[in-house]
């Protein structure tokens, strides 16, 4: 009988529509100036996705998921809209 990491490998992707703000835009795909498309393993939160994007843990940001506030371990689901924004300075 197979165990729940190889149910869920077996599932299909999570596709998910990306928006990084401010500082974090420099994870941008290359050639891309806005929201995009990612795919992710099924169970995967919003933490995988920062590994995936390849933005490190240290970064300090805030996620909208839906339209409302997350945490790093929000799960994500097929169709979710994710905007990111890491704080802002002034002077």
């Amino acid at each position: 009988m197979p165990n729940q990491e190889q149910q869920t490998q077996s599932l299909p992707p999570v596709r998910l529509r990306v928006a990084l703000h401010a500082d974090l835009r420099r994870f941008l795909p290359q050639g891309v100036n806005g929201a995009f498309p990612v795919e992710i393993r099924t169970g995967a939160t919003v933490s995988d996705l920062l590994e995936a994007l390849g933005i490190p843990d240290r970064e300090t940001i805030t996620v909208g998921l839906n339209g409302e506030l997350a945490t790093r371990e929000s799960e994500l689901h097929d169709s979710d809209d994710i905007t990111m924004f890491s704080p802002m300075e002034g002077g």
